[in-house]
């Protein structure tokens, strides 16, 4: 007896077991890459605090999200409203006392703000909502005041803010709330181009989208072009980890132009086996869970979660391959950074409890299944 009961504490990993194995993988993975494309903040620091720094992250975002896959989806439903007001008030606090309108205590609250408007948003969505003045108040309003928020920080994050939620409102299938969503959209880019001025980083926006279709091909000198010649350089097989030549003079190498850097060292085949492929595959491992979810929260969580992710490596890997302007996103679970880190594992924390509550359905439904079996032959 004891002897089972030992066997029975510890660590479990519940939920789909290939995404904990892909996770996994990329997490090591993150750690080569980003030792070779901060090399030269090593150099400059004189030791390797900044690596490990980044292995401290994962270590915490992993602790994170196994807490994360044993909370019940109800625990999280009741908590989403709570999230989205604090996550507001972060932003707000930012707002006012931070001087470039991102950071807070070297943390990034917009990071946050993407994950607790999916959850908010897949929670309201689930429910009925009446009327259109009903759908304008809890699910318009709250998406404008965050974007409102982060605008004067991050224009990248708004649109991936205002694309998931067109997502997920497609995903929910009103026809009425469609119709709304996208007036609001139209409403609110019309609002953005008559007050531009006001918000620091339009300008900036502005700047990289025109430089961006103003040249086929990037300036010599710029971020966009030793990206560019990185991959150049890696061609289509590559075998040369650490021996990047390029790493020392992008400024971003370990964070927006990071798969630049894998293409250099690993080749165009190692970066699709290492970076594309792993996210093809989580992608069927999500779309399947999302097929097996009984309810519309649980499906519209994770579709929004991982939507954002996928979106977010997309544009990670367009920047690098100069088919995007620069955005400043970074690669999910491979750039360096804290605050991205722990946001892409609690979404992963997020869609694993998901995972754990299909398969325990499963379960139930199998045994629910034998036991009618056994019945018919009694």
């Amino acid at each position: 007896m004891q002897q089972n009961k030992n066997r029975t504490t510890g660590i479990k990993l519940e939920g789909d077991r290939q995404i904990w194995r892909l996770l996994f993988i990329l997490a090591l993975f993150s750690i080569l890459a980003v030792s070779s494309s901060s090399y030269k903040l090593t150099l400059y620091k004189g030791n390797f605090s900044f690596i490990f720094s980044h292995v401290m992250y994962l270590f915490a975002g992993f602790v994170i999200m196994y807490v994360l896959h044993k909370t019940s989806l109800d625990t999280v439903k009741k908590l989403a409203p709570v999230a989205l007001l604090f996550i507001a008030l972060l932003l707000l606090f930012v707002l006012i006392f931070s001087p470039n309108k991102r950071w807070m205590l070297g943390a990034q609250p917009s990071e946050f703000a993407k994950i607790a408007i999916v959850v908010y948003l897949a929670k309201t969505l689930s429910e009925k909502i009446k009327t259109g003045i009903e759908f304008i108040i809890l699910v318009v309003l709250p998406v404008g005041i965050y974007c409102g928020l982060i605008l004067f920080g991050h224009t990248s994050t708004v649109l991936i803010i205002g694309l998931n939620a067109v997502v997920l409102v497609l995903m929910a299938a009103n026809r009425k709330h469609i119709a709304v969503t996208f007036m609001s959209v139209l409403f609110a880019a019309a609002v953005y181009m008559a007050f531009e001025s006001f918000f620091p980083r339009s300008d900036t926006a502005k700047s990289r989208i025109s430089t961006f279709f103003e040249r086929v091909e990037p300036k010599s000198g710029s971020q966009e072009y030793y990206a560019v010649q990185a991959i150049n350089r890696g061609g289509v097989i590559a075998l040369r980890p650490g021996k990047s030549k390029y790493r020392e003079k992008l400024s971003e190498a370990n964070n927006d132009f990071i798969y630049a850097i894998i293409v250099e060292e690993y080749g165009l085949f190692g970066g699709i086996i290492f970076v594309v492929l792993p996210y093809l595959y989580l992608f069927y491992r999500v779309i399947r869970i999302i097929k097996r979810c009984k309810k519309p929260f649980p499906a519209l969580m994770t579709g929004g979660l991982f939507f954002m992710i996928i979106v977010q490596t997309l544009i990670n890997i367009g920047v690098s391959v100069h088919v995007l302007p620069v955005t400043g996103q970074n690669l999910p679970l491979i750039s360096s950074g804290g605050s991205s880190i722990i946001a892409t594992c609690i979404a992963f924390g997020l869609i694993l409890s998901v995972s754990r509550l299909v398969e325990t359905q499963k379960k139930q439904l199998r045994i629910k299944n034998q036991e009618a079996v056994i019945k018919k032959r009694n």
